[in-house]
């Protein structure tokens, strides 16, 4: 058994001891000499701990948050922005164990329009045109959204520079690569989630689909 000194003649005792026995002097827990600064010693580690342990549930807590935003994302982005402002065209179509390749077809410019028949995008339900701007030649796709609705997009996904899809079980497939999205969301269902073909706005008159040429040209490759 270890021994201590007496606070009061320096003598050795034990440490169950009670009273000193060489001088009497009673001895308590407080006064035995080494006790304080075992104590003291052991106060920066019950510091470090608490801290260690304040650090794991704060990575935890926004791991957490992280993981929650997400799959509120996941549950409730239904559709892009672009394509809820679209019209209705046609009845809802179900594309399961279909597969639907490009249509090329021709546009026309009119009136600061990029103009085609909205029967060919009936027909066909994906379709792609190009309009040639001073400086590029810009591809433009259509198609019939599972809810009937006309949607129209730039032809583009980077980094991958693809300008050709297909409909494949009411998904939009990258040609080039693995990527592909939800036709009525542009939700990814692979890599590339930001790199869909871009969405943008267009109208149907007289039975034409028209697209404002300064939305085609002031388009800006996202990568």
């Amino acid at each position: 058994m270890s021994s201590l000194k007496c606070p009061q003649c320096d003598k050795e005792v034990t440490q169950t001891a009670r009273f000193c026995p060489s001088c009497g002097a009673a001895i308590s827990s407080a006064e035995i000499m080494g006790e304080k600064s075992t104590g003291e010693e052991s106060t920066p580690i019950n510091k470090m701990s608490s801290k260690l342990r304040i650090g794991i549930i704060g990575v935890f807590v926004l791991i957490t948050i992280f993981l929650l935003v997400t799959l509120y994302d996941y549950i409730y982005f239904e559709e892009h922005d672009v394509i809820a402002a679209q019209p209705v065209v046609s009845d809802p179509v179900d594309y399961t164990d279909r597969e639907i390749e490009m249509t090329e077809i021709s546009a026309i410019v009119e009136d600061g329009y990029l103009i085609f028949p909205l029967q060919e995008v009936l027909d066909h339900k994906l379709i792609r045109t190009e309009h040639q701007s001073p400086t590029a030649t810009i591809p433009i796709l259509a198609y019939i959204s599972t809810k009937g609705k006309l949607v129209t997009s730039i032809s583009i996904s980077e980094p991958s520079n693809s300008s050709r899809f297909t409909i494949i079980n009411n998904e939009i497939h990258n040609n080039n690569c693995p990527s592909h999205w939800e036709l009525d969301s542009m939700r990814a269902l692979a890599c590339c989630g930001n790199n869909h073909p871009d969405p943008i706005p267009s109208e149907v008159r007289d039975g034409n689909v028209f697209i404002a040429v300064n939305t085609i040209e002031n388009w800006r490759r996202r990568l």
